[in-house]
């Protein structure tokens, strides 16, 4: 895999469950754009997730960490603050950012988060719009890539694109820990240069709200939404039948098992099922990605592994049909 030199540490967080046939293509995509580490928690799998980044660790690219849950815990909750106290002062990033499997950073306009967050001066944050893809009309999964199968998103003024994903500095002086959407800041005014990334070099200040905590993941209503320089492309359901599968797995910033997989109920997927308009500005990666993926699994040697988890997924298709 060829890359761009980089000068930034930049790590991934995240936390998983049942992510196996999703997570190569979501790893090999975001380092191509020069994502350095990747701190990855897992727990209650069983379909191959721990295996493959145990394959990853190996590889030295990412630091997987199995968590147990008690019924009481949060899994996303426990993650974070772990990553924050025990992971990242070892790992000492530059930068920290915090996504889902199903989120895709999406640069128009640059080949790296090196060069986006050059762009801007290097700030303390840079908050990044979501964009929500929706399910394209397929039912079932099949090989094709993710960021290659959905095509079709949100009007850019859709009410869920008010809501964001932050690259923050690794700043322990005035950040006091992670979320899943920003920083958690010891101070409202901590953050002297959390921006947007609008068309100027100054970028667009965030809200105070966002700062202060009063609304900490919703752009405001009359604030604009920015979407010509980057966006994170949220696959929130995907097909029907990987939507059923994420049903199973639940909702990570949930405690109870129940409550997690009642969140996505049928009426999720017809709030967040959005084919507004054709999108496909991410599919000026896709060469690079089909090579990165199969040199990936080269270098793991992961072919049976991947073999198996498809095999269980089509097994799990045919015991529900």
């Amino acid at each position: 895999m060829t890359h761009t030199p980089r000068k930034l540490n930049i790590c991934m967080v995240t936390s998983v469950r049942n992510e196996g046939v999703h997570l190569l293509e979501w790893i090999a995509y975001h380092h191509l754009l020069g994502i350095g580490h990747f701190l990855i928690f897992s727990n209650d799998c069983d379909d191959g997730t721990d295996e493959l980044l145990n394959k990853f660790q190996q590889a030295g690219m990412v630091t997987h960490v199995p968590q147990e849950i008690l019924p009481a815990e949060k899994p996303q909750e426990k993650a974070f603050l772990r990553a924050w106290q025990e992971f990242l002062p070892a790992l000492k990033p530059d930068y920290v950012f915090v996504a889902d499997p199903d989120e895709f950073l999406n640069l128009k306009c640059f080949a790296s988060v090196e060069e986006l967050l050059d762009y801007y001066g290097q700030p303390d944050a840079l908050a990044i719009q979501w964009r929500h893809f929706g399910s394209s009309g397929l039912v079932l999964r099949d090989e094709r890539l993710t960021v290659e199968r959905f095509i079709h998103a949100s009007l850019t003024d859709n009410f869920h694109n008010r809501q964001f994903k932050t690259i923050s500095r690794y700043d322990p002086a005035h950040v006091k820990g992670l979320a899943a959407h920003r920083p958690l800041f010891k101070k409202p005014g901590a953050a002297r240069r959390y921006l947007l990334p609008g068309i100027c070099r100054e970028g667009v200040r965030v809200p105070q709200a966002v700062l202060t905590g009063a609304n900490p993941k919703f752009m405001p209503g009359n604030f604009p939404l920015m979407h010509a320089i980057a966006q994170v492309n949220h696959y929130a359901v995907r097909s029907v039948e990987e939507f059923n599968a994420k049903r199973n797995r639940g909702n990570g910033i949930l405690s109870n098992r129940m409550k997690a997989s009642l969140h996505y109920q049928d009426d999720y997927f017809i709030g967040h099922d959005l084919n507004d308009v054709e999108e496909t500005s991410i599919h000026r990666f896709l060469p690079q990605l089909r090579m990165a993926c199969a040199e990936l699994i080269d270098r793991l040697q992961a072919t049976e592994t991947l073999t198996r988890m498809e095999s269980l997924f089509t097994y799990q298709r045919q015991e529900t049909t």
